[in-house]
Parts: C-alpha cells; sequence; structure tokens
C-alpha cells in the first residue's frame, strides 16, 4: 500500500531507447512490412533514424518528473520547518498561558496600583505589566502566522505531487502503447530476414522486461491491499467478539481505537493501519527516536523496505495532516499494520501517548 516510486521505469537510460524505437515503430504503416524484407529493413532504418527526436521528448518529461521530485523534497522540507514551528508556538503559548494562570492579571493590576509607593512607580509597574501583555498576544499572533505558513507549505506540497503523478500517468500510457506497438510489429516482421528479426526480438525482450517490472508492482500491491484486508477481518472479528462478550455479561463495550480516516483527495493516497510506539533509542536507519522525533517504520515486508528510509510521507487522521520521515522497520503482522508512529506524529494527531493512540486507520502518501 505504498505510493509508486519517483520513476516508473529503470533503467531510464535503457527505457528511453526502447521506448523511442517502439513508439518510431507505430509511426511506420502496415504496407511498409507487408510488400517484402527490402522494404522492411528500409522501414527499420527509418525508424531507427527518428529515435534521436523522440528520445528527446521523453527524456523531457522524464527531466519535468525529475525537477518535480527535487521540489517535492524541497517543499516537504519546509512544510516540515513550519510545522516544528507551530509545535514549537503551542509550547510558547502553553507558557504563556501558565503564566496568566499564576499571575491572576487583573489581581496584579489591583496589587499595582495600591501597592505602588509613588506615582513614578504606578507608570513603571504599568509599562512593565503592559509588555508582558504585549508579549503575550505577540505570541498568539506568531503562532497563527506559524499555522498558515504550515497550510500554504503543505498546499504547494500537495499541488506538486499532483503535477508529478500526471506526468508519471503520461509514462504510463506511452509503455502501454509501447506494448501494443510490439504486438504489432511481432506479426508485421514475422517473415522478416534474420537481422530485422532479431532486432524486434530484442525489443520485444526488452518490453517483456517493463511488463514483468509492472507485474511485480502490481503484485507488491495486491499483496499490501490482501493484508489490509485481513487487517479489517481480523478487527471485525475482535469488536464482534467484545460484542458478544458484553451481551453475554449483560454489559456494553465500546472501542477508543480502530477508528477510521477519510482520504483525502489528490493522487498518491493510500489508507492503512497504523499503530505507536514510544522508544528512547536508534532506529533502523541510525536516526534518533525518543520524544517529540517525527519518524515512522514500515513493515519488512513491503518488497525492498530499506529503499524507502529517508523519504517524507504525509499521513492524514481525523482532518490534521502531519509530515514525517520514515526511518525505521518491523515486522508489524508482516504487513498487516502498514505505519508505527514515533512519539511526535502521533502527539501531532491530537494523542499524548502511544496507548491513547492504540491501533487506528489513517490515510497516507509517501512523498518520494
Amino acid at each position: 500500500m505504498t505510493s509508486r516510486s519517483n520513476v516508473i521505469f529503470s533503467p531510464a537510460a535503457l527505457l528511453r531507447c526502447v521506448l523511442c524505437a517502439l513508439l518510431a515503430i507505430a509511426a511506420i504503416p502496415a504496407s511498409a512490412f507487408a510488400v517484402s524484407v527490402d522494404e522492411a529493413q528500409r522501414a527499420l532504418d527509418s525508424a531507427e533514424a527518428q529515435l534521436s527526436s523522440i528520445s528527446q521528448e521523453y527524456a523531457d518529461i522524464e527531466a519535468q518528473i525529475e525537477e518535480l521530485q527535487t521540489q517535492i523534497s524541497q517543499a516537504a522540507d519546509e512544510a516540515m520547518e513550519a510545522q516544528q514551528r507551530v509545535i514549537d508556538g503551542q509550547e510558547a503559548i502553553s507558557e504563556a498561558a501558565s503564566y496568566e494562570y499564576r499571575h491572576d492579571t487583573n489581581v496584579s493590576l489591583i496589587t499595582i496600583i495600591l501597592e505602588s509607593e509613588s506615582f513614578s512607580d504606578l507608570l513603571k509597574n504599568l509599562d512593565y505589566m503592559n509588555r508582558i501583555m504585549e508579549h503575550h498576544a505577540a505570541v498568539i499572533e506568531e503562532q497563527k502566522a506559524n499555522k498558515q505558513r504550515f497550510d500554504e507549505a503543505l498546499a504547494t506540497l500537495n499541488s506538486q505531487i499532483d503535477s508529478q503523478e500526471a506526468l508519471k500517468d503520461s509514462l504510463e500510457a506511452k509503455r502501454e502503447e509501447a506494448q501494443a506497438v510490439v504486438a504489432g510489429a511481432e506479426a508485421q516482421l514475422a517473415d522478416a530476414q534474420a537481422e530485422e528479426a532479431a532486432r524486434l526480438e530484442q525489443l520485444r525482450r526488452e518490453a517483456e522486461a517493463l511488463e514483468r517490472a509492472r507485474q511485480e508492482e502490481e503484485a507488491r500491491k495486491a499483496a499490501e491491499e490482501q493484508a489490509a484486508k485481513d487487517a479489517e477481518a481480523a478487527e471485525k472479528a475482535e469488536q464482534d467478539a467484545a460484542a458478544d462478550s458484553s451481551q453475554g455479561s449483560g454489559g456494553s463495550s465500546s472501542s477508543g481505537n480502530g477508528g477510521s480516516s477519510t482520504a483525502p483527495s489528490g493522487a498518491g493516497w493510500q489508507t492503512g493501519w497504523a499503530t505507536a510506539y514510544d522508544v528512547n533509542g536508534t532506529t533502523a536507519d541510525g536516526s534518533p527516536c525518543g520524544p517529540g522525533t517525527m519518524g515512522v517504520a514500515i513493515p519488512m515486508a513491503w518488497p525492498n523496505y530499506r529503499s524507502y528510509f529517508g523519504k517524507k510521507i504525509e499521513i492524514s487522521y481525523n482532518g490534521v495532516t502531519v509530515l514525517a520521515t520514515i526511518n525505521d522497520c518491523g515486522g508489524m503482522g508482516g504487513g498487516i499494520t502498514s505505519l508505527d508512529l514515533q512519539p511526535g506524529v502521533y502527539a501531532k494527531l491530537g494523542y499524548p501517548t502511544a496507548l491513547d493512540w492504540g491501533r487506528r486507520q489513517v490515510s497516507y502518501r509517501i512523498l518520494g
């Protein structure tokens, strides 16, 4: 249930050549293959001559994707910095509120008036109190600005992700077109001489490699979706068992965990179960883990799970969106649980402890 990788096919250079060759063949009329082997040879030579311009078109799209990925990484970093400012601002507001609670402002004003020994002392004390109140007001205004910066950074990030996904879809469409062209070319060049047949065979093998990559991606997604279904079935079984137990004892029961999160709009969002953990130590990639850390763990059942380390992830639950970094891994029920949240993440989602969070269904997408 992870998002797609930054580049649909790998290696990129090989893919460009394969797609360019296949797309060039697509432009050749069918009659060019039907008359003679010589004409088929000339048609293939002409197709190869078109590789340079077509390769440049594909390279341009790929460059746009890479440029957007750079922008996405930068925007994710900026959004996380803005998020941290919001967190720090919350602490400043808490300190200001605590000060107000410890020093009742109204009482302090009366005390200033009654205990001032002179009019000059009264003015000094009033000025001091006024500065304190102005500081508290400034803290609140700064927190509002922090929240606005975070919302703007998150909106920019989501827009860039949607643009990148649209470009990836265009590459996927070209890959599918290439598969169709290969099938047609195989039929048209079946009687071509050995050299041209060898060219086609090479294209066919390379196209099959792309198809295998697609099938592996679909198999991975299917495994993750099945894990999610298994998790939902297990959750329902637990709830049914709890309900039966409650009815048998004449009481009622309710669960504070397992609430679902409606997936936000936009490309790349997935839904999965998330748990929480609170350990002071080091994660699988060497990052620190403790109070306030904004990291998550993923299942080791995910293919090439270590390749996700360092990637940013966007998590949404009950209307709250948080950005974190993938820096840890675990068994996690063989993938039934998609994410394991560190203290800073579940705290930002509104839950002070791992026990309070428990196990809940969230929406998430990996930013690449």
